[in-house]
């Protein structure tokens, strides 16, 4: 029968590997999310630009 001390440490090391591996994949989630912000922020920013020279465009005419 295994001791109550060896059930607690084992249990213990399961742990703190399951909260390494939900940090680890965190931090993947994060690092993509990022990645795809600064994909889209180009594109995101022509729009913009396109809208403020249609607005000034209307304004001069």
């Amino acid at each position: 029968m295994m001791s109550t001390k060896r059930l607690v440490r084992e249990l213990h090391d399961e742990v703190t590997e399951a909260r390494e591996k939900v940090s680890s994949l965190k931090l993947r989630r994060q690092e993509k999310g990022a990645s795809r912000r600064e994909k889209l922020r180009p594109a995101y920013l022509r729009k913009q630009l396109e809208k403020f020279k249609a607005a000034n465009a209307g304004k001069l005419s």
